[in-house]
């Protein structure tokens, strides 16, 4: 029962800021969307 109690007394503690998480997610997808625009230009499709 004791384990009960010691489990709803918990909080959650961020160890990075929103900002920093946020920053961190921002750039990971800049670094996804320079890859495909770097392929596209190094192999340009073909349109008919």
């Amino acid at each position: 029962m004791q384990n009960k109690e010691e489990k709803l007394q918990r909080k959650a503690e961020y160890e990075f800021s929103i900002g920093l998480r946020l920053t961190h997610w921002v750039r990971a997808i800049a670094i996804v969307i320079l890859i495909g625009t770097g392929y596209y230009l190094s192999y340009v499709f073909q349109s008919p």
